[in-house]
């Protein structure tokens, strides 16, 4: 089982809870507010040709009045993954560490029984 470290000052520090909306376009998106900062992930079915990956995610900061609020071609995006389930997780990993600076080994944490 898989539990967030940080869990408490997550679901404190967004205005709303990350859920990803399916779309009339064939599309997963991904929108919240965090302080001052408007971000618009989105996640789309790539071509059963493509050879990077079946999925591929960006993330778009709509409008942001902090110094960081901006992605640049270092970020990378578009991202090409193989699942749409690592596509979300990695995205909102991304985000937590981003918005929140929390690192990304104390996001999440392995349980053993």
């Amino acid at each position: 089982m898989i539990e967030p470290v940080a869990a408490r000052k997550v679901s404190k520090a967004f205005d709303q809870k990350m859920s990803w909306v399916y779309d009339e376009h064939r599309t997963w998106n991904l929108r919240f507010t965090h302080e001052n900062t408007v971000v618009h992930a989105f996640i789309q079915k790539r071509p059963h040709y493509c050879d990077r990956g079946h999925y591929q995610l960006n993330i778009d900061i709509l409008k942001s009045t902090e110094p960081w609020g901006e992605l640049d071609p270092q970020d990378g995006f578009p991202r090409y993954y193989m699942s749409f389930k690592t596509a979300a997780e990695e995205c909102e990993s991304f985000l937590i560490w981003r918005l929140l600076k929390i690192p990304m080994e104390q996001q999440w944490i392995s349980f053993r029984r």
